[in-house]
């Protein structure tokens, strides 16, 4: 079963390949804008993404806290954080911060033992810090350049660096 993250995941991942795969664009003299080269996706991708955030995406959002228990709201919020800190041990493992990498993995430990599979984040009441690393992160740590701006419809503004960072 796909969860609603990977769900995002994969659209956003089929976005940026379109984006990547040949959108150049150009201005009046047939010169590539070097200040914002996918201005005209943007525009064309928020477009795309106003309508859905207002009619779908944010009356979703006010069901879940209107209808959802703050509980297990929680729970399903920290049960993600959980699976997040997986991925920011493994990116402080490929940047050499040892020390947030091994916070993060033991945060993984903790919760997912003691904390019914990451649903209670015990760890945070043992001031085990979250060391917060993507791929995005490693990627400029290992010298790759940010890129040029990019919307992404239902994820918001990043970077091609960032954006296909989050992807991964």
């Amino acid at each position: 079963m796909t969860t609603p993250q990977q769900w995002c995941r994969r659209v956003a991942a089929l976005v940026v390949t379109a984006a990547l795969s040949g959108c150049a664009t150009t201005q009046g003299n047939g010169a590539a804008s070097s200040a914002d080269p996918f201005e005209p996706f943007n525009r064309a991708m928020y477009a795309i993404h106003e309508p859905i955030d207002d009619n779908i995406v944010r009356p979703m959002a006010q069901a879940w806290v209107d209808y959802v228990p703050s509980p297990v709201r929680h729970a399903v919020r920290t049960f993600f954080g959980n699976i997040e800190d997986g991925f920011s041990a493994l990116n402080g493992l490929l940047q050499g911060k040892w020390d947030k990498a091994g916070h993060d993995m033991g945060r993984v430990m903790i919760n997912t033992a003691f904390g019914f599979a990451g649903l209670i984040d015990i760890a945070s009441s043992g001031d085990i810090p979250r060391g917060m690393e993507d791929f995005g992160q490693t990627f400029g740590y290992w010298g790759i350049p940010q890129g040029p701006f990019l919307f992404i419809p239902l994820w918001g503004p990043t970077t091609v660096r960032d954006g296909t960072g989050e992807l991964i």
